[in-house]
């Protein structure tokens, strides 16, 4: 597996370690998770650049509330995404 070098501030290193903590997961398998969900997102909003991203909450009486609608930075909606590096969060 290639390996890749990221220097993160402070903050998201910390980020960073309080998601692998409570997933019980590595750091590295919280980028590599992060990351696919960014190339989802990013392929999908270029399918359909109408598209949102949304969190829906389900609710207990069947009703679907949209909680929060995602802001999507402008590079995912750019053509054609070659790849997950080119989304800028990681450097060869």
């Amino acid at each position: 597996m290639p390996r890749t070098t990221i220097e993160f501030s402070p903050q998201a290193d910390g980020h960073l370690n309080s998601l692998a903590d409570a997933l019980h997961v590595t750091k590295a398998e919280v980028v590599r998770s992060a990351l696919s969900l960014y190339a989802y997102v990013a392929e999908k909003l270029q399918l359909d650049p109408a598209r949102e991203l949304a969190i829906i909450e389900s609710r207990p009486d069947g009703q679907d509330v949209v909680k929060q609608v995602i802001a999507v930075p402008s590079i995912v909606r750019q053509p054609a995404v070659a790849g997950a590096a080119k989304a800028g969060a990681v450097s060869h």
